[in-house]
């Protein structure tokens, strides 16, 4: 995720489009703790591992069996529901104009703003007038753009 992106924001912003129920579960799945959850799927795996390699008893066997089935049957039905939810998501999810919108594009204008003559000066950004012709002098008519930079916005 891009640092500009606020997680919280955008996770709530997507929830909004969720049914009552899923939106407790999301809830719910945001507060555990899911690298813990995957650790102790490994150290189980690791420890079912371990006594097989070592011959241990049967009921120690069965045990370590049993932790490892547990916690990977709770880690695969956590993935599940996450799948299930995501796919409930609405395609596009269209929101309206924000304060956090309007400071971003504040932002890159100020910078373009700053920026622009020298870009020109450098090059980067073109200076020269639109030479009229068969699909330039449209840009003029539909738009009114006249210059290159025209072309080139915040």
């Amino acid at each position: 995720m891009p640092a500009w992106v606020d997680l919280d924001c955008s996770i709530a912003a997507l929830v909004e489009g969720l049914e009552t129920d899923d939106q407790r579960d999301v809830a719910k799945l945001r507060g555990r703790d899911w690298l813990a959850e995957d650790r102790a799927v490994e150290e189980a795996r690791r420890e079912l591992d371990a006594q097989k390699d070592a011959d241990c008893p049967k009921g120690e066997l069965t045990a370590a069996a049993r932790r490892f089935r547990t916690s990977k049957e709770a880690a695969d039905r956590r993935n599940d529901r996450v799948e299930a939810l995501a796919k409930s998501l609405p395609e596009a999810l269209y929101l309206p104009v924000g304060d956090a919108d309007l400071e971003r594009e504040a932002r890159a204008l100020a910078l373009l703003r700053e920026r622009f003559p020298e870009w020109q000066a450098l090059g980067y950004v073109p200076s020269r007038a639109i030479t009229p012709g068969d699909e330039t002098t449209r840009l003029m008519r539909e738009r009114g753009w006249t210059h290159w930079h025209h072309l080139f916005t915040p």
